[in-house]
């Protein structure tokens, strides 16, 4: 049980692999989040590029190891303190008040797990494809998950590690 004294610590679990390109992006808006305690975790699956050392200028933990996505999430969710978990992709990039508007939802609604609106950036016709597929799922109930977890609900339905990840060519 969270006291109203301390304020809850939040968890963010990014899996990586070979994710230069974005990873820097990510963790900038999570230093840059007006929620103080955060931690933040990243599950590397042995990247090639320069991942890693960029992850390090940042106050994050990062393991390592061959990881499909899913396992790499119940890995980070298991090696994590958090009273919320939030599940990140190394290419989001997070608005300064997301968390904490994340801890004052779980507060006021008294709710076990929350959608986040995703919105992809890229200004590539892919990039576009992506926003306007992200758009259409928005508010589907059978195709969105939840992005953000209490800590006890995730233990108890943590990643199946079977499925395979077709953007990793790492396997477990």
């Amino acid at each position: 049980m969270i006291s109203n004294t301390m304020k809850p610590l939040v968890s963010i679990i990014i899996p990586t692999y070979n994710s230069e390109k974005t990873i820097t992006k990510c963790l900038e808006s999570i230093k840059n989040q007006t929620y103080e305690s955060i931690e933040t975790i990243v599950v590397d699956s042995y990247s090639k590029d320069r991942t890693v050392e960029l992850i390090k200028s940042y106050d994050t933990k990062v393991i390592r190891g061959y990881f499909n996505k899913p396992r790499a999430r119940n890995v980070g969710v298991l090696s994590s303190s958090g009273d919320y978990i939030i599940m990140a992709d190394a290419d989001f990039v997070f608005e300064p008040d997301l968390v904490s508007e994340v801890v004052k939802c779980f507060k006021k609604e008294n709710c076990d797990a929350i959608f986040i609106p995703e919105e992809y950036l890229g200004d590539s016709f892919l990039g576009k494809c992506k926003n306007l597929e992200k758009k259409i799922y928005h508010g589907n109930e059978i195709i969105e998950a939840p992005r953000v977890y209490k800590r006890w609900v995730f233990h108890k339905i943590l990643f199946d590690e079977k499925t395979r990840d077709p953007m990793n060519t790492t396997s477990t």
